[in-house]
């Protein structure tokens, strides 16, 4: 046993991008992660370790229910041990979103399936921002998924930040509810002239969260639309994106 430890490689950290705001939650962290689960060609279920593994566990609050039950029963006051709580070891990561300094400087924000996570962190801060009396700029979402009634996650959250006005405009794609599938960098192409003109009129953000293959096609896509709307050569429409990338005005967080 001791051989075959010495042998297996150790599991490597799994990093999820924050998507709380701590302006909200300050004691808290929440996580928005996506089970892992495939049939090989064997049969056999294959399982992600690290999102299984926090999809089993129970939350924090229905330990404290169990243990307030277990103690208001007469004779069983620490008569029982107590449930450990769940733990797992975080490593933390500096990560490259923030939000403007400006409150009112716009932002586009584009994450797909769990790619939403740090727009819903940034949404939550300025819901707390505008509670707070503090005037916010547009905020302008670019969600896909599937179907909406298979894995919209968050959409509760979405509309009620469309209701308070926090989220200005919320585009949604779902890829399988047509024949021609539909993505968020389609919808982007749509609203070019009006993405041009944040960029270029208002200093807009823009935040891409998500698969590197999705990544990759809104950068495109940016591309083309800064030469478009921008009139714009191809080697000065890369030059305006780069210079975007180190103003740090358009951020990139992919996985393969």
């Amino acid at each position: 046993m001791q051989a075959l430890l010495h042998i297996v490689p150790f599991l490597l950290p799994r990093y999820y991008t924050i998507s709380s705001s701590s302006l909200v939650n300050p004691q808290r962290v929440h996580a928005t992660v996506s089970l892992i689960e495939s049939k090989k060609n064997d049969g056999r279920i294959f399982r992600g370790v690290c999102s299984n593994y926090l999809g089993r566990l129970q939350p924090l609050e229905a330990h404290t229910d169990e243990k307030k039950k277990r103690d208001s029963r007469p004779g069983e006051q620490g008569t029982k041990k107590p449930r450990e709580w769940p733990t797992a070891r975080i490593f933390m990561r500096a990560s490259t979103f923030r939000l403007p300094k400006n409150p009112l400087t716009p932002i586009i924000l584009i994450g797909p399936g769990t790619g939403i996570a740090p727009m819903r962190a940034f949404l939550h801060e300025r819901a707390k921002q505008q509670e707070d009396g503090v005037a916010v700029g547009k905020s302008i979402m670019y969600f896909g998924c599937r179907r909406r009634d298979e894995d919209f996650i968050y959409k509760e959250e979405l509309e009620g930040f469309q209701e308070s006005g926090v989220l200005s405009e919320l585009h949604l794609a779902f890829s399988r509810e047509q024949e021609k599938k539909v993505y968020v960098q389609h919808l982007l192409v749509q609203n070019g002239q009006a993405t041009w003109e944040l960029i270029r009129d208002h200093d807009a953000y823009i935040y891409v969260c998500g698969a590197t293959t999705m990544g990759n096609d809104v950068n495109k896509v940016l591309h083309e639309i800064i030469e478009k709307f921008g009139g714009q050569s191809t080697d000065e429409a890369m030059a305006t994106l780069k210079k975007l990338q180190d103003d740090h005005r358009y951020i990139q967080e992919l996985w393969a």
